[in-house]
């Protein structure tokens, strides 16, 4: 990477997440009280929640805590052309309390060191979005994003205040685009 700012470091997402795992390939049910997010669901701006499966009820006692999705969680697609690479941060569902993701997601769970935010929107940088392709392997319709690839990111990370400051500005430009946008409609 390029030099840094003064309390800025590279470092790799392995050094600042503390649970990286993909989901697992649940047996399905036409509804149960636990939602299984797909990657159809991760969109960019959260949670298509239309899209949700469930898992049959008498798997859900197979999950284990850490599985169970918590505010800040990052959800990356894992596998497929088209979807691998696209992510949410994650923020709850409106319809349950809880929920687990399927084999085609990796769950990010960042360490004290980084804002969620701030590493979601490095995850949706161009950054990071334009080497998905070499970070996947793979062949066509069977690519997959390994949890190795992903450890072995890196990003450069600037003081916890300084990852808020930028994840404001951030959502200050967003707001002032998706309203440019709506004029530009109109």
């Amino acid at each position: 990477m390029s030099e840094l700012p003064i309390g800025w470091v590279d470092t790799t997402f392995e050094d600042v997440v503390d649970y990286v795992q993909r989901g697992k390939s649940p047996k399905y049910a036409d509804e149960s009280e636990l939602p299984v997010v797909n990657q159809k669901c991760v969109r960019w701006w959260g949670i298509q929640e239309e899209f949700l499966k469930f898992i049959r009820q008498d798997q859900i006692e197979t999950y284990t805590e850490e599985r169970f999705l918590r505010d800040g969680d990052i959800l990356w697609n894992s596998t497929g052309t088209g979807t691998i690479g696209r992510a949410a941060l994650f923020q709850g569902l409106k319809a349950a309390s809880r929920a687990v993701v399927d084999g085609h997601v990796t769950i990010l769970r960042s360490s004290s060191a980084i804002d969620p935010s701030y590493l979601f929107n490095f995850i949706r940088s161009a950054t990071v979005q334009s080497r998905i392709e070499d970070m996947q392997t793979g062949t066509t319709n069977q690519v997959e994003l390994s949890k190795t690839a992903i450890l072995k990111t890196e990003i450069p990370l600037p003081p916890l205040a300084e990852q808020k400051r930028i994840v404001s500005k951030l959502n200050t430009l967003s707001a002032r685009t998706a309203t440019a946008r709506a004029h530009l409609s109109h």
